[in-house]
């Protein structure tokens, strides 16, 4: 009998609202608790619901989950060799392998074209296909954190109280992205890189590798290529001719254009880092200079999104 294994809050993007804002801004699905329950929602209305997320012992026989990310990366597609080492609190520390050859050229659009073809491929292999439930590697220091995203931000002052035209721009931004992400269904959701940019890939022998697994999760695929356009050092019609190659490799019906696809992942990419940036501020992980202007920026970024 297969075992089922659903993703973790701390493996997808916390939507968590304020309550202070509820009123102001509106009981939108943006106050959602996050978007494990949208997946948990559209898991409920697919009658092949469970079909991602079970894994039988027949094609996974690995005693824990770093050892299945390792069958992963070597049985799937050779996009990385995945390490398990060192017990880590709540799972595994996904280890990045020793890289002792030449890093990619983020200015070099073959170079990033092959990286967008092998996750592309990688992708289309794991839609609907059974993998692993990962920890994220944040879950030992932040595990206990409950507090929502909106909270977070008026707790940090990054929410202006005297501009509402920017309040109910994020929320209308934050509204129409949950939309769309209830418009798919468990099969287009895969694990991810969560962090693909060219500091983590290296070029070998054997093609370009993917390294650093440590953020890892069930997501949107287009996170990645995001990420991975957002650090490419390319003009816009070089990106452009990269997504398109990634988006000709990856496989399955999809309820958006390629545009929509591709505005859809560079959401979340942005509202990732806001997550995680505003997360390491409120627990002291990270001076809040640090990361203060990052978030500031992608919230404007986001706020005009539409």
């Amino acid at each position: 009998m297969g075992m089922v294994l659903r993703p973790r809050r701390g493996m997808v993007l916390s939507l968590m609202g304020m309550a202070g804002l509820r009123g102001r801004l509106g009981p939108r699905t943006i106050l959602a608790n996050s978007l494990f329950s949208i997946i948990e929602r559209v898991t409920l209305r697919s009658s092949i619901a469970s079909r991602t997320f079970i894994i039988k012992s027949s094609s996974l026989p690995m005693q824990n989950e770093g050892a299945a990310l390792y069958w992963v990366g070597q049985h799937i597609v050779s996009a990385a060799h995945l390490l398990a080492a060192e017990s880590h609190e709540r799972g595994e520390w996904i280890l990045m392998t020793d890289a002792h050859h030449s890093p990619i050229d983020p200015a070099n659009e073959q170079q990033v074209s092959e990286m967008a073809q092998r996750i592309g491929l990688f992708h289309s292999l794991t839609l609907g296909y059974p993998f692993p439930t990962l920890h994220p590697y944040d879950a030992g220091h932040w595990g206990s954190q409950q507090a929502g995203l909106f909270e977070r931000l008026e707790r940090l002052n990054l929410i202006p109280k005297g501009d509402p035209d920017f309040q109910r721009a994020l929320v209308r931004t934050f509204d129409t992205l949950m939309e769309m992400l209830e418009q798919l269904t468990p099969e287009h959701f895969a694990m991810v890189h969560g962090d693909l940019d060219v500091n983590n890939l290296v070029v070998t022998d054997m093609g370009t590798q993917a390294l650093d697994w440590g953020l890892a999760r069930v997501d949107v695929p287009m996170v990645d290529l995001a990420h991975l356009l957002a650090s490419a050092r390319l003009n816009r019609a070089a990106k452009e001719r990269v997504a398109t190659i990634y988006f000709d490799t990856l496989e399955g019906e999809w309820p958006f254009d390629r545009d929509t696809l591709r505005r859809l992942g560079s959401l979340l990419y942005h509202l990732y880092f806001v997550e995680w940036h505003s997360r390491a501020i409120v627990q002291g992980l990270v001076s809040e200079t640090l990361f203060y202007q990052d978030i500031v920026t992608r919230l404007h970024s986001l706020a005009h999104a539409f």
